[in-house]
């Protein structure tokens, strides 16, 4: 295995140092443009700015100095929320704390946010620079994405963790003969699994998120031998935030929150995006990416119970 990997990271070397971060695509939205938060926004028109164009992060500028002074992202807010939404407040005093609560969210801004977050940093990168530096930027920093400048310092471009894993996915012979190997074979993934049960209230699921830095955890079922049932991730936050009158959703149970939110009822079922111990690393990859997720869950074989989470980030510090 120590031949592989040390073979695998020479030809993701030599394959990423060869690709300059200019020749990644920008993004199709807002013109090409990338779109930016103003330091002086309340949340609520961050969240906006977020849903409006579809995305879970956005760089914050501040005006007064004309400089990028951080990012915000749904696992910011949903840090946010379960620190300053209490469920004892709302259980001891009725539908006045929720309302109390909405007017705690209206008023809050987007520096406010940013200054409690200990998730994101503003990561910049040149254009100049290759992906193989983007790739170890991942690494050192523990980012999910990186700021591209151009040579005049303007801001052009933000690479993620799944652009990297694209080019994995667009080019299996990159991986060779690590492509066939197992999360077993090669020491992949995190166990135990953190997860939440379904009956749980909702602000819980968000509280667990900050306490374990984690964007998403399964969603379980106590009655059915823990089996995984759903997902619940930083982006489920936008359900609520997107208008403060739901608030209230989050002392409801996950079930009914997930079920509203989604405006279906919740298939107690196994989730598709799963996987085995025994599928090669290049079929994980292929799933992480085609389905647009950060992490896949192997299940214990008879009760569908997440015994180990296989991770973007896992894979990517595997291989790099």
């Amino acid at each position: 295995f120590f031949i592989w990997s040390v073979r695998m990271s020479k030809v993701l070397s030599d394959h990423f140092s060869h690709i300059k971060v200019s020749e990644f695509p920008q993004t199709e939205k807002n013109g090409g443009k990338v779109i930016t938060v103003p330091l002086e926004s309340s949340l609520k028109e961050a969240m906006n700015t977020l849903n409006e164009n579809r995305i879970y992060s956005a760089p914050v500028y501040d005006k007064e100095t004309s400089q990028y002074v951080g990012m915000v992202d749904m696992g910011d807010i949903v840090d946010f929320i379960a620190e300053n939404f209490e469920e004892t407040q709302t259980l001891g005093k009725g539908f006045e704390a929720i309302l109390e609560q909405a007017d705690k969210f209206v008023s809050a801004k987007v520096l406010d946010v940013i200054k409690a977050s200990q998730r994101t940093t503003f990561v910049p990168i040149s254009g100049e620079a290759s992906m193989l530096q983007v790739s170890l930027l991942f690494k050192e920093h523990g980012v999910h994405r990186v700021n591209v400048f151009d040579k005049d310092e303007k801001l052009v471009n933000i690479i993620t963790k799944s652009a990297v894993a694209e080019q994995l996915h667009k080019h299996h012979e990159l991986l060779a003969d690590i492509g066939q190997k197992t999360p077993i074979e090669l020491n992949l993934g995190t166990s135990p699994v953190i997860s939440i049960d379904i009956s749980e209230p909702t602000i819980k699921a968000f509280q667990l998120l900050r306490s374990s830095r984690l964007y998403a955890v399964p969603v379980v079922n106590k009655q059915l031998s823990n089996a995984i049932v759903a997902t619940i991730s930083a982006k489920d936050v936008r359900d609520v935030c997107f208008d403060p009158s739901r608030l209230h959703l989050l002392y409801n149970p996950i079930s009914k929150f997930l079920a509203t939110s989604k405006s279906e009822a919740i298939d107690i079922g196994t989730p598709s995006v799963t996987c085995k111990d025994s599928d090669p690393l290049k079929l994980i990859i292929d799933k992480l990416v085609v389905n647009k997720i950060h992490r896949v869950y192997v299940l214990e074989p008879n009760t569908n119970a997440p015994k180990k989470a296989i991770s973007l980030t896992d894979i990517l510090n595997c291989l790099i």
